[in-house]
Order: C-alpha cells, then structure tokens, then sequence
C-alpha cells in the first residue's frame, strides 16, 4: 500500500475506487468492515460509498496491520479512538459552552457600561452642550448689538461730514478769496 498516491478528491468514492487508491482486493475491503465493525454508508441500491475520513480510517487499519496487531486489537483501537474522539468532541462542547457564557457575561458587562456612558453623557456632558448653546446665542446677540452701534454711529459720523461740507461750501475757499 503506498501512502503517498494521489487520487482526485471527492465527496464518495466506490469500493473500486477505494480498492485502486489503496491497492487492495475488493474481498479484503468487505473483510475488514466485517472483521472491525467499520460503519460504511451505502447509496439507494446498496452499493457501499465510502468518504475521505472512511479511506483514512481503512489505510490507519493496514497501517496497524503491518505493524503486527491483528484485528481484534485494531478493532479495539478504534473502538477507542472513536471514544477518545467523543470524550473530544464533548469537551469541546463543554469548552464552547463556557466560552458562550464568558462572552455572554462579557457583552452583559460592555452593556453596562454602554448604559454607564449613556448616562454620564447625559449627566455632565449635556450641561455643557447646552451651556455652549446659550454662549453661541449670547455671542450671536452680541455681534447684533455691536454692528447696530456701529451702523449708528457711521450714521452719526456721515451726517456730521454732511453737516461739515455744507458750512464749509457755502465759504468760498481761501483761494477764491484772495484771486476771486
């Protein structure tokens, strides 16, 4: 049996496929799932299909095989790798679960704290938006009042120019005076 063959990748594979991939007879594939009680699915006409984990499985067997143990002892083995791999998998659960709880306990914590920062805004921040409002309202009264006043007094200013031009052009100049 060669490891290292390469077969296209798919979803199910027949057991002439498996047979080719594994280079072994059809007979000893039908043993072997007899021998160590594998679990291979079958299609609608009761062909087996077999899956990538299933031809991993069967080459571990050979694997174990060539190593010297016979199937009764490989039968055990994956008896308790299959238990190992429950006791895993369950653990894993358990692992998820309390993950799940710690985020849930953490997002019950940042919920908190939004609503902490929610209210201290509210608190003391709002205060002071609406202290910033009234000083841009009093600032905009302000830059009303001063341009009144100066308009009042550029009014002021113009009609005492006016007031000024008149006296003085009704005298005649120092020029026209002396030559005129």
């Amino acid at each position: 049996m060669d490891d290292k063959k390469v077969f296209e990748c798919k979803e199910s594979y027949s057991i002439g496929e498996v047979c080719n991939i594994i280079e072994c007879e059809d007979h000893v594939l039908r043993y072997i799932e007899k021998v160590v009680n594998l679990d291979i699915k079958r299609n609608e006409h009761g062909e087996r299909i077999y899956t990538i984990e299933d031809i991993n499985n069967i080459k571990f067997i050979f694997k174990l095989k060539e190593e010297g143990l016979n199937y009764a002892a490989i039968k055990k083995v994956l008896e308790h790798n299959s238990e190992v791999a429950a006791e895993m998998e369950e653990k894993e659960e358990e692992e998820e679960k309390e993950e799940s709880k710690e985020l849930m306990v953490e997002s019950e914590k940042l919920e908190k704290f939004m609503d902490v920062m929610g209210n201290l805004m509210d608190e003391k921040i709002q205060p002071i938006y609406d202290e910033i409002s009234t000083i841009k309202d009093q600032n905009t009264k302000l830059k009303e009042d001063i341009e009144k006043e100066q308009e009042k007094h550029f009014r002021q200013l113009d009609d005492k120019i006016g007031k000024w031009r008149e006296e003085h052009s009704k005298k005649k100049s120092l020029f026209s005076r002396i030559f005129g």
